[in-house]
Order: C-alpha cells, then sequence, then structure tokens
C-alpha cells in the first residue's frame, strides 16, 4: 500500500512498495505543466524540461547523462499540460545518487546560453516534427479547437514564434514561479520502506521552499458551435479528430465515460473498429477515447481515412455516437468493455514506473487518491444505464468540433454531418 508523508517545506514524499520488483523508479512530479503558462511563454516549461538535462553547477550535460547509465540505469522528463515530470529508474542500492542528481537537476541547472542556444533548435525541430506528422498535427488541431485561445489549447512545445523569442531570463523566471516545494511530490516505487526513503528525499530536497504560484487560467468553455478546422496536404490518407466535451478527473461519470470510450472505440472489439474497418473498409486505424484535466475533459474520435471516404467515415461515426446515447448497450458489450479497461491497466501497472506515476499524478493534481483496486471497483460499478446516461449528457445538444489534415480545400461537405 502506498504511503505519503509531507515534510516540513510541504513537499509531498510517496513510495509504492512493490517487493517483487528488482528495480525502483524514482520520479519528482511538478505542477508546472503548460497551462501554466502565458501566451508569451508558450513551451516555457517543455524548454525548461530540455534545459535542466544540459548542466547544472556541478555537472555537465554528459556527466548528467553518465551519472545514471554509468549504474545501468535510464532517465527522462516529460511535460504536458498540467504537469513536469523528472524520473530515473535504477536498482534499489543507486536510490541515494538519483535523488541527488535530480535534485542538483531542479536546483542548480545553470541555462547555460550556448546549451540553451543549441536546444532552442532542438525544439524548434521537434515542432516541426509534429508539423510534418499529419497524425499528429490533427490532435493539436482539435485541441486547439476544443479549448481557443487559452493554455489548455496551445501546443506544449509552443510555437517557431515564442521557442525563438524565449531568452535565459523567461525561462528561469518561470521555474522561479512554478517549481515550489508544495507544488511538488518525489515518488518512489519498488522495493523500497516508507521511512527510510523519506529520510533521504529529506536530505536532497528538504530545503526547497514553498511558494504561492499564479493559478492556472480556466479553461474556455466547450465552444457553441461546432466548428472544422482543415490543413491542407496531399497526403494519401486523411486524419480526421472529432472532439466532444467530456468531463474533468474529479466527476464521477469519467468511469461510465471510460466504458463508453472501451465500447464505441478502444480495440478490434468495438463499434467504431467493427463498423469503420471491419464491415466498411473506410479506415485503418479508429479509435476513441476520454482525456481528463483537474477541470475539464474531452471525448475524442480519432480515424485515418481515405480522403474521398472521408465523409462517408464521419457519417458512420456520428451514427454510432447517436446509436449509444439513444438505446442501451448489451451485457455482452458492458462486460466486455470492463475486462477489456480494467485488464489493460492492470497490464500497464506491472513496473515501478507506472505505478509511481499513478500515484505521483493524483497527489500533485490534487485529487482524492484511488488506487489501482479502488479505480476497478468504481468500472464494475458502470452500468448500461450510466453509459447511456453520461452518453445523453455529453452528446446532447453537443457541437462537435472537427479536425482534418488531407486534400481538403472545400469542408462544407462536412458541416451538415456535425449534428447529434
Amino acid at each position: 500500500m502506498y504511503q505519503i508523508t509531507t515534510l516540513d517545506n510541504q513537499l509531498r514524499v510517496v513510495t509504492v512498495p512493490l517487493a517483487n520488483a528488482r528495480s525502483l523508479s524514482a520520479w519528482v512530479y511538478l505542477a508546472a505543466g503548460s497551462r501554466y503558462e502565458t501566451e508569451r511563454e508558450s513551451g516555457a516549461a517543455h524548454f525548461i524540461e530540455h534545459m535542466l538535462f544540459k548542466g547544472t553547477e556541478r555537472r555537465s550535460a554528459k556527466d548528467i547523462a553518465n551519472t545514471v547509465e554509468s549504474i545501468g540505469g535510464y532517465s527522462n522528463a516529460s511535460t504536458s499540460r498540467e504537469f513536469t515530470t523528472y524520473y530515473a529508474m535504477v536498482t534499489p542500492e543507486h536510490l541515494g545518487v538519483v535523488l541527488d542528481l535530480l535534485s542538483d537537476m531542479v536546483f542548480h541547472s545553470t541555462f547555460r546560453p550556448k546549451e540553451l542556444e543549441r536546444e532552442r533548435g532542438v525544439i524548434i525541430e521537434e515542432i516541426n516534427r509534429t508539423l510534418d506528422t499529419p497524425d499528429d498535427l490533427v490532435f493539436e488541431m482539435i485541441t486547439a479547437l476544443e479549448w481557443p485561445d487559452c493554455p489548455v489549447g496551445r501546443s506544449i512545445a509552443g510555437t517557431h514564434e515564442t521557442v525563438s523569442a524565449m531568452g535565459r531570463a523567461a525561462l528561469r523566471r518561470f521555474l522561479a514561479r512554478h517549481y515550489l516545494a508544495n507544488r511538488a511530490a518525489v515518488v518512489v516505487a519498488g522495493p523500497v520502506e516508507h521511512e527510510p526513503v523519506v529520510s533521504q528525499v529529506a536530505q536532497y530536497f528538504g530545503a526547497w521552499q514553498p511558494g504561492e504560484p499564479p493559478q492556472p487560467v480556466e479553461p474556455a468553455p466547450h465552444p457553441a458551435e461546432s466548428r472544422i478546422s482543415a490543413e491542407v496536404r496531399g497526403t494519401e490518407q486523411a486524419q480526421m479528430c472529432l472532439s466532444l466535451r467530456g468531463v474533468p478527473r474529479r466527476d464521477p461519470d469519467r468511469f461510465a465515460l471510460d466504458i463508453l470510450a472501451a465500447i464505441l472505440g478502444d480495440g478490434m472489439g468495438s463499434r467504431l473498429f467493427q463498423e469503420i474497418r471491419e464491415r466498411r473498409g473506410l479506415a485503418y486505424s479508429v479509435d476513441a477515447s476520454a482525456s481528463y484535466l483537474q477541470d475539464t475533459g474531452a471525448f475524442t474520435v480519432y480515424a485515418g481515412v481515405a480522403p474521398e471516404k472521408a465523409d462517408e467515415a464521419l457519417a458512420a461515426i456520428m451514427e454510432q455516437l447517436d446509436r449509444i446515447r439513444r438505446r442501451l448497450v448489451t451485457r455482452a458489450e458492458l462486460d466486455r468493455a470492463k475486462e477489456y479497461t480494467k485488464g489493460h491497466l492492470l497490464l500497464a501497472l506491472e513496473t515501478p514506473s507506472s505505478n509511481a506515476s499513478w500515484f505521483g499524478s493524483q497527489v500533485v493534481q490534487g485529487v482524492p487518491i484511488m488506487t489501482p483496486e479502488e479505480w476497478i471497483a468504481a468500472l464494475d460499478a458502470v452500468t448500461a444505464d450510466d453509459v447511456r446516461r453520461v452518453a445523453r449528457k455529453l452528446f446532447d445538444g453537443a457541437a462537435p468540433q472537427l479536425a482534418l489534415v488531407g486534400p481538403f480545400e472545400d469542408t462544407a461537405r462536412f458541416e451538415p454531418l456535425l449534428k447529434l
């Protein structure tokens, strides 16, 4: 069972004991994702994540890499809309090495001008890769449609303009405002005991100061009217994303929405896969998913289709959305969706890293912590009536947003299809 201790500086220390694991994973979780950026700062959280690997007062970039690799470990980081995380996977006897390294990166990174300019070029190429990858680009586009003119709807990596203009002082200001002890958690999962971990974390992170960061901008409400965004590309396959409003992470309906998503578009046995791909042959890839933030959410359907069949595929998708809100799902579909969702959750939690991420994200987001067992119980409690009720709640009177990447000079033919 997980344990949490809050240090005097308000830093949360979380341990997830996994007695049979041969490795451990140590994470620093920070409530410092892209949704905390101003428009001029777009991309700052991600830029800082890169820079923390580029040298501290006592380690060069190569030293940082060698510190973990020389003990047979692996380190990385990620930035999302709500979090930035730094983590390492090592064998248990090297926990102290990892905590020393992570604390050094968080507290003593130097942001040397030469390294900053070099990394600026790397990030711009990362942005270019997304722009040149249609199935990545379409998700950036649908996010901007779903949450227009607010940080949640902007690209995590930023834009060419914001990244090119961002200087060392701006990055360090963002870090000073958001890298705070009371906005963070250190999570260790593996064959560990709680109290020794707490002592080690206090040794390396105990001087970290708390503070009051700016609150994130509230996400824009779901648009009242359907809109279509199209990026004209001469591709052989068109990318299509349809988005409707979802629910926040705290909403108790999220469990029914998870089951609804599994019935509609998760796996080869789902309705959309069977209808769009297997029966009609309209797409190679088609799926549905729900995403959750602390105060908003989205329900998204994605398909990769032949351009000349895109309107037929969209009509078929809309038909399935309408059907699930009108008629109860069958017992067989409900059972399959539950077992599929539970099984994938448990398979995903086989590693120390996934366990650390499971608990770390909940602790830093400030939601009531649920164990995997509690999560599974909540999924098991979902009924067919719950699925239809949530479908009606989200789809009745909805204004679906549509993003397209492909040879679509004129999108007018899609407009009549965006009605539920």
